[in-house]
């Protein structure tokens, strides 16, 4: 009994593939990638993508700026040390 349910509906679901491949493969084809969209990305609009570029830099040499920071308002280091450090920076 639980067979024959099953063959049928497996033969139901093959006449209907069967019936309606035409229709099926013209909406595969109709609904592709359309290439005349505009391409879209994670960016609302050209002050977003500065936003996170500056953000990205900032993360990246921040320990930098912080050395460089503590070095120039640091006064207890000798003078020779201070001049060095805005030699390198210039």
């Amino acid at each position: 009994m639980a067979i024959t349910t099953t063959m049928s509906k497996l033969l139901n679901f093959s006449s209907f593939l069967l019936q309606n491949t035409a229709q099926l493969l013209r909406n595969g084809m109709t609904n592709a990638v359309k290439l005349n969209q505009p391409v879209r990305n994670n960016w609302t609009d050209w002050r977003m993508m500065k936003d996170n570029r500056r953000r990205k830099l900032l993360v990246q040499y921040a320990p930098d700026r912080v050395r460089a920071k503590a070095l120039k308002k640091n006064d207890v280091l000798p003078a020779e040390i201070i001049l060095k450090f805005l030699e390198m920076r210039a």
